[in-house]
């Protein structure tokens, strides 16, 4: 998760450097979205942080002179100073230009010649500028970009988001190449006068938690806030330029800010990458606005958000809504959980509720995002205590050859809800047998055991001959 900055607009970044460090390491963003204008300000943030930079490759902020070629070797050096670039993005917003088409070809071209020219950056993707609108003469582009761009900025009178069509934008310019979000948020001039108007702090702590994992659920592969610090002081609110930041000029935070902080603080999983396991899961309600994001860590357990997609704040008459919780039960195709753990991360991190060794999950869910950490039974945990020991295996030789219900036999050892408990069964409970952790590796090899394995006629004399084999090899363990 990123956020934009302006280092070269001074304020905190001159007067209180230490502040603004502080303030990234206890939200917890790992990624910031800057132009490389006052190169040591960036290093020094990176250097007190450890965030990684996306650098907006123009000369300055304004002015289609911003990405001219005559520029570009200014621009260049100041890239070259700036330290843990992550990415290289192309001008910001050129659009707004009319004679943007010709220089963003020869300037795009520039970057990427430079790019690879250079030791140091060579391996940096390139990321294309942000469009509105399809822009097909730009596509000749895509050779040389490794991502697409939008700035996704939501309408606070609808709770529809434009994602989709921001990203069928950016793909006029880079195909199907992956899309990071550069900007996205809410500002907080609820007073302005224009079409664009502000949400409360209230809302927006609630909007913001949604919008990020909205971008997930689209396949957006980062997203970077719009903004951390607000540019400056506007105590009317009716300029929304001065209100998009997380925290005040004076670093205290918004709501929002909190809210960020606890989601990054409950979902963050710092390790290498791993291919993520699927979940059998069912989602009952009667409600069409309920959203949901599911995501898995590396220790097995599975973090779902759930949330209606419904108006927190009401433009019109300026003011907060209270949305009334509906019913949602989730059900886990006859696996039943560990334990489930709910989450309000829109004011805290505490565990709101629990329920353990159960097939069914009811919560009441509004418009702020609700987690949901469920550990899942592994196969073989009969009684779903989150242990696989002898009582289980007991428990599985006991009813081993017994046609049970499908979706209802797990407490009786029928693993694959096939409505037997058979030799596939036994396979899996072997698998799982004294781990502490069902790991989404585990979780490949369970579903490559469920898709390959056909029963032998001799399946279940093999089970029998086995039984001694097992108990000893438990005993060891």
């Amino acid at each position: 998760m990123g956020t934009n900055i302006h280092s070269a607009f001074g304020g905190n970044f001159t007067s209180n450097p230490q502040g603004v460090a502080n303030v990234l390491k206890d939200i917890g963003f790992r990624y910031v979205r800057d132009v490389p204008t006052t190169p040591d300000r960036l290093n020094a943030l990176t250097a007190a942080t450890g965030v990684k930079v996306c650098a907006i490759s123009q000369y300055y902020w304004y002015g289609s002179d911003a990405f001219d070629t005559k520029n570009f070797d200014a621009l260049w050096t100041q890239v070259k100073q700036v330290n843990n670039i992550a990415y290289l993005e192309l001008p910001n917003e050129p659009q707004n230009f009319d004679d943007y088409n010709d220089k963003l070809h020869a300037w795009t071209i520039q970057l990427y010649q430079a790019a690879k020219a250079d030791l140091r950056l060579s391996a940096v993707p390139l990321v294309a500028s942000s469009v509105y609108g399809p822009t097909p003469g730009l596509a000749d582009l895509s050779p040389y970009l490794d991502y697409g761009n939008i700035h996704d900025y939501p309408d606070v009178h609808n709770p529809a988001v434009n994602i989709a069509v921001n990203v069928s934008h950016a793909r006029t310019v880079t195909g199907d190449k992956p899309i990071i979000a550069t900007e996205t948020g809410y500002h907080n001039a609820w007073q302005s006068p224009s079409y664009f108007t502000g949400a409360s702090e209230i809302a927006s702590a609630k909007y913001l938690p949604r919008l990020y994992l909205q971008h997930f659920n689209y396949g957006i592969v980062k997203t970077f806030n719009y903004e951390l610090i607000e540019s400056f002081v506007d105590d009317t609110f009716t300029n929304g330029e001065a209100h998009f930041g997380l925290v005040r000029t004076d670093l205290s935070y918004k709501p929002a800010a909190y809210a960020l902080k606890n989601l990054i603080s409950l979902l963050k999983d710092p390790g290498p990458d791993f291919t993520p396991s699927s979940l059998n899961y069912t989602i009952t309600t009667a409600s069409p606005d309920v959203q949901h994001t599911l995501l898995q860590k590396r220790d097995g357990t599975f973090w779902l958000g759930l949330w209606q997609n419904v108006l927190s704040y009401d433009p019109a008459a300026r003011q907060d809504l209270i949305v009334p919780p509906v019913n949602v039960g989730l059900s886990f195709n006859g696996v039943p959980l560990v334990r489930a753990e709910t989450y309000l991360p829109t004011t805290s991190t505490d565990v709101k509720n629990t329920a353990s060794a159960a097939q069914l999950v009811n919560l009441a869910i509004d418009d702020q995002v609700t987690l949901v950490h469920l550990r899942l039974a592994a196969p073989g945990d009969t009684n779903a205590d989150g242990l696989i020991n002898d009582a289980d295996v007991a428990t599985f030789f006991h009813h081993y050859g017994q046609a049970v219900t499908p979706n209802g036999g797990w407490a009786l050892g029928d693993f694959d809800r096939d409505g037997e408990v058979g030799f596939i069964d036994f396979q899996l409970m072997e698998l799982n047998y004294g781990r502490a952790q069902y790991s989404p590796e585990l979780q490949a090899q369970a579903a490559a055991i469920i898709a390959a394995s056909v029963p032998e006629p001799g399946a279940a004399l093999a089970v029998l001959a086995c039984v001694g084999l097992f108990a000893r090899r438990c005993r060891r363990r």
